[in-house]
């Protein structure tokens, strides 16, 4: 049980959260709080408090710190959302929330957030992890998920961004979700990081048959995972980027269960790396889609649907592939690869193991299985540019 006398709330501490007797789920906040937030971050770990987020929305025009040693609870998923000029630039992504500086250690718990953006914010990038943690467990993030747009109030729902929107500016939504970066550590359980497909706020919720429109944003990447310390993910999911939803990078010591993955519904109607063609190489670890006339050639279709239509998934023939191991210089393993709609389930340094030799349901989504993917290591060692996908 934790004292009254250990919390510190936000709105205490000066965050306004517009419109505090509306329904605090819907994002029509006006008030920036990004420094009210940034003092009561401070203020609440300085004093060795938890900071309690009351329920509501935040705007955020610049980047927040968190410092080592916070503790930060919201209250029915709170949000913070990036917003405005700062976060346009998708070729000079900014972060929203960082956690810790590049190099901090120590430790840093978070539970009960979510983190968005309200408009048009391309260059955002929603988590930046640094901090490492200096006990097992001490920098960790609970039921903490990343939702961009599908919300009221957010300016990026079917009225704005429709499903036959091929990436218009005002649709744009971010440039990397998460990034874990190199000498960062960390426990991370129950997360979800979506760029959304449809509304989630519910206009009818009496109404049991009640369909969630469709709708188009877009976000340039997933979860950039570059950690060279021990790290766990327990049950996290990444979907509707376009690059990609996960990308392991020259890391080592992550252990990684229950992940789930949805590629982009619109795809091919704004084909990858559309729209975001300029931005690709702002992250080492981009793609190059540099196009080559062969199977494996890197300018696959990575869509899991067609256009927002799922007849292909029978048939394998939405997607060429769904996973890529490629340049690894130590032993992967991978437990119950499940894949639906894709030609092959997994391409390892240009050779591809086919979803029809091994399809474990075959009646609809017809998914393919492998029981247990042990991936050898290159030759050789690893180079010192970390560059690269693994």
């Amino acid at each position: 049980m934790v004292e009254k006398a250990s919390l510190e709330s936000a709105r205490l501490n000066g965050l306004r959260m517009d419109n505090p007797s509306e329904n605090h789920w819907t994002l029509r906040p006006v008030t920036d709080d990004t420094a009210a937030l940034q003092f009561a971050v401070n203020n609440a770990t300085a004093a060795g408090q938890i900071l309690f987020i009351d329920a509501g929305s935040y705007i955020l025009t610049h980047t927040v710190v968190i410092p080592p040693g916070a503790v930060i609870v919201g209250e029915t998923w709170s949000r913070l959302a990036a917003s405005g000029p700062f976060f346009s630039d998708p070729e000079n992504p900014k972060v929203m929330l960082k956690i810790g500086e590049e190099g901090s250690q120590g430790s840093v718990e978070m539970q009960d957030r979510i983190f968005t953006s309200k408009g048009a914010t391309a260059g955002a990038i929603l988590v930046e992890w640094n901090i490492q943690a200096t006990k097992q467990g001490s920098a960790a993030l609970w039921n903490c998920h990343v939702r961009l747009g599908g919300a009221t109030g957010t300016d990026l729902t079917p009225a704005e961004c429709p499903t036959s929107d091929s990436g218009s500016p005002k649709c744009q939504v971010a440039s990397l979700m998460m990034h874990l970066t190199p000498k960062a550590s960390g426990y991370f359980e129950n997360m979800w990081l979506w760029v959304a497909d449809h509304m989630i706020d519910d206009p009818k919720p009496d109404d049991p048959s009640n369909d969630m429109e469709q709708l188009s944003v877009f976000c340039a990447r997933g979860f950039l995972i570059e950690s060279q310390a021990p790290t766990w993910l327990y049950a996290t999911a990444s979907e509707h980027s376009v690059m990609y939803q996960y990308n392991f990078n020259a890391a080592t010591n992550v252990f990684a269960a229950m992940l789930q993955t949805e590629s982009p519904y619109y795809q091919p109607i704004a084909k990858p790396p559309a729209p975001f063609d300029s931005s690709v190489g702002i992250f080492k670890s981009d793609l190059p889609y540099d196009c080559k006339d062969n199977e494996f050639g890197g300018c696959d279709a990575s869509w899991a649907f067609s256009s927002y239509k799922q007849a292909c998934i029978d048939t394998q023939e939405c997607q060429k592939a769904l996973t890529l191991f490629d340049d690894n210089y130590s032993n992967i393993r991978i437990d119950g690869l499940i894949t639906i709609g894709a030609k092959y389930m997994a391409l390892i340094n240009g050779k591809g193991i086919e979803a029809k030799d091994n399809i474990n349901v075959k009646d609809h989504p017809r998914w393919s299985l492998v029981v247990a993917l042990v991936i050898k290591p290159k030759d050789g060692k690893a180079p010192t540019d970390k560059g690269g996908p693994i």
